[in-house]
């Protein structure tokens, strides 16, 4: 006979659905936890972001609980009542489209709108190696960080989110990064900069730039999303993607 183990919980003892993601050799885990007092557990891990966050919706929903989305460093907390919602309707119902700054002339990156689309360059910062493209649709957004190498070529790694499915767009707080990760220039080290949540996958980018200068451009593609990007949002839009 196997003996077999069974420990119970209380649900007045959980406060939180946890979504976290961890690379691995050819791409990331993706795990959902239930989390509260004194308790963390797994319930589930997939290598697809979607299947992992779609559990975590569902999770959420059911125990009315907010999701804590870890997947880029400091958890970002969305609300179980708002995740149906994407976060263009939630700020054009909020009446939310921030001003945009006035940039110092000395920053990193170059920003510029193109006619339908934002684009963001901004150089290596230093031990750094990688470059960061930023392409702003009324319909994507595409970060990609890539740097070229004499014996090797361009090496890049892109994260693209539709608009449809952007569920939130934050400035993150520094977080510390273990310095082997630093070293060896991985390009998923996230410390501070802009955070795109989206259903299918996660996009960071801007990381390590001055506060001032990661706010300015935060405002503006939360300003171009909101001018641009409405019809992308709405529920006819969202319905024709399927």
């Amino acid at each position: 006979m196997v003996p077999l183990s069974r420990r119970e919980r209380r649900l007045a003892d959980l406060n939180a659905v946890r979504v976290t993601r961890q690379a691995v050799k050819g791409g990331s885990t993706n795990t959902v936890l239930l989390v509260g007092r004194d308790m963390s557990l797994e319930v589930a891990g997939s290598p697809s972001r979607a299947d992992a966050f779609a559990l975590a919706k569902e999770l959420a929903a059911f125990l009315r609980l907010p999701i804590l989305d870890a997947s880029a460093g400091p958890p970002i907390r969305l609300d179980w009542n708002q995740l149906d919602q994407t976060a263009i309707e939630r700020w054009r119902a909020d009446g939310d489209a921030p001003e945009v700054p006035v940039g110092n002339g000395r920053m990193a990156s170059v920003c510029r709108e193109q006619g339908d689309r934002v684009v963001i360059e901004i150089e290596p910062l230093a031990p750094n190696p990688w470059r960061e493209t930023v392409t702003v649709t009324p319909d994507r957004l595409v970060a990609e960080h890539w740097c070229s190498y004499a014996f090797a070529g361009r090496i890049s790694r892109k994260s693209e989110i539709p608009v449809a499915e952007l569920i939130e767009l934050v400035v993150a707080t520094q977080a510390p990064v273990p310095a082997a990760r630093v070293a060896a220039n991985d390009a998923s080290v996230h410390v501070g900069g802009i955070v795109a949540l989206g259903a299918s996958d996660v996009a960071c980018f801007a990381a390590g730039l001055p506060e001032d200068e990661t706010r300015y451009l935060y405002a503006v593609v939360r300003a171009f999303l909101c001018r641009r990007g409405a019809r992308a949002a709405s529920p006819a839009g969202r319905q024709g993607s399927g």
